[in-house]
């Protein structure tokens, strides 16, 4: 009795009060709060905003993601049903409202802030379509007792604030990664950034080095004489003169002159703990390709690259990263529009029209390339025509086609064999 009460009560003081917190993404005045987050009138933020700066003005960050939103939003996506997981479909529904540059900006917003959203828009005669939304935009208000999300808040700059709430709150999905704490009062993403942010601010600082470096850099060395005797001002500036003559001219780069006056060169440039600095920018992005499950191969690492060891490196690439990614953001896209749209679609990744990973999806292919080279021909030979195409993913041929047989017989599929003359 007394827990009915302790409830009735509780939702009594919830709908006089209407308690609420709201997150939003974006704080008016960052100078007040942290990176990721502050607190202020019981409001909390999640600066996304910088993740995703970083992303669009950081130049090993935005090698990184983009190579993974490139790869992930082009992956070839074979559509079944619930009722029949082997047949593809013709025509998908869902991915016609999902076009490859949609795609491409739901992987970069969760690659680089650990959040994305869509929202779902009925159409007035056009049908329906997905909407992508800027995630530092996006005002979530949820409610104090439990939990659960009341409404949405989308700014844009040119249809200015939309709520959604109520029953529309299914046209909104938000997907995220997975994180361990949880420090706002909604379930937000984890961003990678967030943990190699050592690493990436400390390679954006190595950037503004380098580009101060060559921006302010001026003359490389000085031309002293020997003597205690100083030279006057016309002479200096005629053998200035000669000087450049001889010496300048980017044909004339990294050459050095000589000259017949007993004369010493003082060097002018940086230190070889300062050209060790800079070059830690190669370790920063062999630090983030490992957060992103990538080799910096795939990013001109010369040092690190061979000439055998590109294609392992891409073929580790859809492995590791692109397919993995795949499967976590599109299935889950697939579900929200399929109960919106009253349809049954799946997405799975195509493997076999990845050429890279082919023979690695392919079991028998596998299992022989462990056998010797004339093993090998001995079980090709005991295959059928089917079965060794097959292998080559080369698929059956269509009925009354044939192929070329050894000594010139012709084979045809199943029905028998030809003698040629």
């Amino acid at each position: 009795m007394a827990n009915f009460i302790t409830k009735v009560i509780d939702k009594s003081i919830d709908r006089i009060a209407r308690k609420s917190q709201s997150i939003n993404f974006y704080p008016a005045n960052k100078k007040v709060f942290s990176l990721f987050g502050g607190v202020l009138s019981n409001r909390e933020y999640a600066d996304l905003e910088t993740l995703i700066k970083y992303f669009e003005c950081h130049p090993l960050v935005f090698e990184v993601i983009d190579n993974v939103s490139q790869n992930v939003s082009h992956i070839p996506l074979k559509i079944t049903t619930s009722r029949d997981s082997e047949k593809a479909l013709a025509n998908s529904r869902i991915l016609e409202m999902l076009p490859a540059d949609i795609r491409y900006q739901v992987v970069a917003s969760i690659e680089s802030c650990g959040n994305a959203f869509l929202y779902f828009r009925k159409g007035i005669g056009m049908g329906e379509e997905v909407e992508f939304w800027y995630a530092p935009n996006v005002t979530i208000t949820t409610s104090t007792v439990t939990g659960e999300v009341t409404k949405y808040c989308y700014y844009d700059e040119h249809t200015g604030t939309y709520d959604v709430q109520g029953e529309d709150l299914q046209y909104v999905l938000h997907l995220k990664n997975p994180q361990i704490s949880q420090h706002y009062c909604v379930d937000l993403g984890f961003s990678k950034l967030q943990g190699m942010m050592d690493v990436v601010e400390s390679s954006k600082e190595k950037f503004i080095a380098e580009k101060s470096i060559f921006k302010n850099k001026g003359v490389s060395g000085l031309i002293v004489s020997k003597t205690d005797i100083p030279l006057l001002e016309p002479d200096r500036k005629a053998q200035q003169a000669d000087f450049d003559e001889r010496i300048g001219g980017a044909q004339k780069f990294g050459g050095v002159a000589l000259t017949s006056n007993d004369v010493n060169f003082l060097p002018i440039g940086m230190s070889p703990t300062d050209l060790k600095m800079l070059e830690g920018i190669v370790s920063d992005l062999r630090r983030l390709c490992s957060a992103y499950n990538l080799s910096s191969v795939l990013f001109n690492d010369v040092a690190n690259s061979k000439f055998d060891n590109m294609e392992e490196a891409e073929k580790q690439a859809y492995i590791n990263c692109y397919i993995p990614t795949a499967e976590k953001i599109y299935p889950k896209i697939f579900e929200w529009l399929s109960e919106l749209l009253n349809i049954d679609e799946i997405p799975n990744v195509d493997k076999t029209k990845i050429e890279v990973i082919k023979s690695s999806t392919n079991v028998v292919a596998m299992a022989l390339k462990d056998f010797d080279i004339q093993v090998q021909r001995d079980l090709v030979s005991q295959m059928t025509t089917d079965e060794a195409r097959e292998l080559l993913t080369l698929g059956a041929l269509p009925q009354g086609q044939t192929v070329i047989g050894k000594n010139g017989n012709t084979q045809s599929n199943g029905e028998g064999s030809e003698e040629g003359n």
